[in-house]
């Protein structure tokens, strides 16, 4: 039986920085989104 350490060891991560973009294209999604803001006087503004 081999210890745990090397069969990890041996089994290269999928996981790495240089890994080239590899996702789909599909269709965007888009929102409708109501913005407001309230603005007011300072505070003891006259």
């Amino acid at each position: 039986m081999l210890p745990r350490t090397a069969l990890t060891a041996e089994i290269p991560s999928p996981l790495s920085p240089d890994t080239p973009y590899t996702a789909k294209k599909s269709a965007p999604v888009t929102h409708d989104v109501e913005f407001s803001v309230i603005v007011t006087p300072p505070y003891h503004c006259k």
